[in-house]
C-alpha cells in the first residue's frame, strides 16, 4: 500500500519489467506530500539481467530527482542486491552492476533514506 511521504520528502516510485533477453522498460513517478504527481519518466533500457534493470532504474531516479533539483527523497526498493551494492559498494557488492552503481550520484544520509521491502532503514553514505 502507497503512503504519501512526510514534508518536506518527495517519495519516488519506479516500475522496471525484463521483457526479453536484454530488453526492458523502466518508469518512474516522483510525487510530493499530499500525494501529487510531480513528474515522471519511461525509458527502454538493454540490459543482461534483472539487478542490472534495477540498478540502472537507481540511476535514472536520482538523475530525474536531481534534474528537478529534488534533495529531500524517499526511494524504495524491491532488490537487496542493488541496495546491499549501494551501501556497501565494492565492499560486498555484485560486481556486474557496479558500473551503473558507480554512477549513480547519492545524497547525503540527511537527504534519502533507502527502504528495501523488508522496511529496514538503509542510509546511503555518499555525496552528490
Amino acid at each position: 500500500m502507497w503512503t504519501t511521504p512526510t514534508p518536506p520528502f518527495f517519495k519516488i516510485n519506479v516500475d522496471d519489467t525484463w521483457m526479453a533477453p536484454l530488453q526492458a522498460k523502466v518508469s518512474i513517478i516522483f510525487r510530493d506530500s499530499d500525494g501529487l504527481l510531480i513528474g515522471g519518466k519511461a525509458k527502454s533500457l538493454v540490459q543482461a539481467s534483472s539487478e542490472e534493470i534495477e540498478a540502472e532504474a537507481k540511476l535514472a531516479r536520482m538523475k530525474l530527482a536531481h534534474k528537478h533539483h529534488i534533495d529531500h527523497a524517499i526511494i524504495e526498493s524491491d532488490s537487496k542486491v542493488v541496495i546491499h551494492t549501494l551501501s556497501n559498494l565494492m565492499c560486498k557488492g555484485s560486481w556486474p552492476i557496479f558500473p551503473i552503481v558507480n554512477m549513480i550520484p547519492i545524497p547525503s544520509p540527511s537527504l534519502v533514506m533507502v527502504l528495501p521491502r523488508d522496511g529496514l532503514p538503509c542510509l546511503l553514505l555518499d555525496e552528490f
